[in-house]
């Protein structure tokens, strides 16, 4: 859990300024992220339909899902908020010439939007890392007000409950909470990423550095080994589903 998301991410922001080429990885920067991302994008955010809509993200980061919408679909209208003013300024250099697109700055627990404004509100990896169990309701609460008729969250679920009962990120509690704000849930489907998952970790293990922050660079052996590794993991991963996984949960206004 990350307890202050905003200096959290500002930090990530200065990471990814760093890095060469143009990644729109908002996070970790190595090759389990990238295929976790390519794999998302099109077996998840892809087949969500954004034509001719206005729709939300909720933690844009530097733009890269905003930026495929707007290239692939012909939304309507696009709005991002996040919470780091450095992430948002990456994600306009990203996003210039796409006329269609607006970003603005948001705190964790509110979004200055008109009731309604999106017809499809989406976040992806966002909701998991807020640790303020208030603040989580109210944000759930505020993308439930500002959405006129569907949800999508992609976001990562827990391996194991957490200590003392049920884990608060668990889809039992994303259906709760976005239940009773006028919504019921259409569909809940998993990414399936477990045996490349489990090759990750291990991997990271062995070879990360002591002191390595989320952003920062890989070492070059564990970054071959991970290609290596998800070469062949790939394959594999559509044989296994875990509560560990990357899930797209689907609501629609009731």
């Amino acid at each position: 859990m990350i307890r202050d998301p905003k200096a959290h991410w500002t930090q990530v922001a200065r990471s990814i300024r760093k890095r060469k080429g143009s990644s729109f990885l908002a996070g970790e920067s190595d090759p389990y992220h990238a295929y976790k991302r390519k794999k998302m994008l099109k077996h998840f955010l892809e087949r969500v339909s954004f034509a001719e809509r206005t729709v939300l993200e909720v933690g844009c980061g530097p733009g890269g899902n905003l930026r495929l919408i707007a290239e692939r679909f012909s939304p309507r209208r696009l709005i991002g908020v996040d919470i780091s003013e450095e992430m948002l300024e990456i994600a306009r250099e990203r996003l210039v010439g796409y006329h269609n697109v607006e970003l603005q700055e948001t705190d964790s627990g509110h979004l200055n939007l008109p009731d309604r404004v999106a017809d499809v509100s989406f976040t992806v990896t966002v909701l998991q890392h807020i640790a303020d169990d208030d603040v989580f309701k109210r944000l759930v609460a505020e993308i439930c007000r500002v959405t006129r008729e569907e949800i999508v969250l992609i976001e990562d679920m827990p391996i194991a409950p957490a200590a003392g009962g049920a884990d608060r990120h668990s889809p039992d509690r994303y259906r709760r909470e976005v239940t009773q704000h006028g919504f019921r849930i259409e569909g809940m489907e998993s990414l399936r990423l477990k045996l490349s998952r489990w090759g990750y970790w291990h991997i990271r293990r062995l070879l990360t550095r002591e002191f390595h922050e989320r952003g920062d660079p890989q070492r070059v052996a564990a970054i071959a080994l991970m290609h290596a590794w998800i070469g062949v993991s790939r394959w594999g991963d559509w044989c296994f589903d875990d509560e560990g996984d990357l899930t797209k949960l689907v609501f629609r206004r009731a």
